[in-house]
């Protein structure tokens, strides 16, 4: 009864441990992950209304970045371990880190393919086509490396095929399944009104199932690799000087 009693609290201990080591990282991007149903928050200013549906990416938002750079390395080993749940916008937060910790300049630019590329295809899994705008918001939200490329483009340009090809590989070996709700959400169709009430919609109403997608991961990564290819081709053709 004793080795009973004293199996059972060991196991309690260890339970207790296990169940207390998730951060609030881990604990943000869950229940990002888990986030099928719209929760529709205003903020008035003035005579405006600003009508917000996407609490839950904002809160992952927030957890990753409250992480300073110089958590880089660990940053890249958990964005690793949870790829499968990671959405588009965390590479392009986790390639704003690589640039302020001055990583090589291809490691900056594979973040920032993968990010590009998840986020287009995420567009791609949207209901409503006008949810493509929160895409187009990166590029604001990231002009740190809209200026990082700027500043030398043809040393971009000479590397560019190398980080593509790097980036296709590295989604072979993490195929892209994350939640597409950070963009799905943001589109006009993601609330509905009756009469002065917002009535928010749920996951199944915004996404596309991916048995239903003109063009799946596995369809989009395999139509980017034969871009590369004839981008490959055409680059070969060229002068040497225009390159």
């Amino acid at each position: 009864m004793k080795h009973f009693s004293g199996l059972a609290l060991l196991t309690l201990v260890f339970c207790f441990s296990a169940c207390s080591s998730a951060t609030p990282l881990d604990t943000a991007l869950k229940n990002y992950t888990n986030w099928k149903t719209i929760t529709v928050t205003s903020q008035t200013q003035g005579k405006i209304t600003n009508v917000r549906t996407d609490g839950e990416y904002r809160a992952l938002l927030n957890a990753f970045n409250e992480n300073p750079s110089s958590k880089y390395p660990e940053l890249v080993n958990w964005v690793e371990a949870h790829q499968k749940d990671v959405p588009a916008p965390l590479y392009l937060d986790l390639a704003s880190m690589a640039l302020k910790e001055k990583k090589p300049t291809n490691e900056i630019l594979k973040w920032m393919f993968i990010g590009q590329t998840a986020g287009v295809y995420d567009t791609k899994r949207c209901r409503d086509p006008r949810s493509a705008g929160a895409y187009m918001e990166l590029g604001y939200t990231h002009s740190d490396l809209v200026n990082f490329v700027k500043s030398d483009p043809n040393q971009f340009r000479t590397i560019f095929l190398t980080v593509w090809a790097d980036g296709l590989q590295w989604f072979k070996e993490h195929p892209y399944k994350a939640s597409p709700m950070w963009v799905c959400s943001s589109g006009l169709s993601a609330i509905k009104y009756s009469g002065n009430k917002a009535q928010p919609a749920t996951y199944n109403e915004l996404v596309i199932p991916d048995n239903e997608l003109q063009m799946n991961w596995e369809k989009f990564l395999k139509s980017s690799a034969s871009y590369l290819e004839a981008h490959k081709a055409e680059q070969k053709q060229l002068p040497a000087a225009s390159r």
